[in-house]
């Protein structure tokens, strides 16, 4: 007797990813992209089970504005992270399915000035800011060497997937 194939499992991971463009910043990049970058992150990391996360597209006084006020850096940035586990004693959710791991925060015409500096495609430019901007919302950090070395492995595996 043949031996049948297992039935395929339910993804291991459930991603909801709500995405924001603000102060006229309509990116032309479909949000199921911008899905499977977040989900590429997330598994490369080793992340499971349901998570949620929020990316807003803003203008560059927006974003100047998010990173002297959060960060003390009084300049246009290209992205912003805002983990919702970093100060957990802070911030609780209410019971839920899903854990939210916060909010990535991309400066769109920033983007597009890295991308035609870079001469590369802008959806590529955006698939890199927001595995980043994930990675960040995971705890990945750049701060020394070693982390940094780290982190742009973790990139580089996502964007190659």
């Amino acid at each position: 007797m043949k031996a049948q194939p297992s039935p395929k499992k339910k993804s291991d991971l459930r991603l909801r990813l709500a995405v924001h463009h603000l102060s006229h910043t309509r990116a032309p990049i479909p949000d199921a992209r911008l899905r499977r970058v977040v989900r590429r992150a997330l598994r490369v990391s080793g992340r499971r089970g349901a998570v949620a996360v929020s990316l807003a597209f803003v203008s560059a006084a927006d974003i100047r504005r998010l990173n002297r006020r959060y960060a003390g850096h009084d300049y246009v940035t290209d992205v912003l992270s805002f983990p919702a586990l970093e100060h957990p004693q802070r911030f609780r959710a209410p019971p839920s399915r899903e854990l939210f791991l916060g909010d990535v925060v991309i400066c769109w015409p920033q983007a597009v000035r890295q991308a035609n500096a870079a001469g590369q495609p802008l959806p590529r430019e955006v698939d890199w800011l927001l595995t980043h901007g994930v990675l960040h919302l995971l705890g990945y950090d750049h701060a020394t060497a070693r982390e940094e070395r780290q982190m742009r492995e973790l990139e580089r595996k996502v964007l190659q997937s």
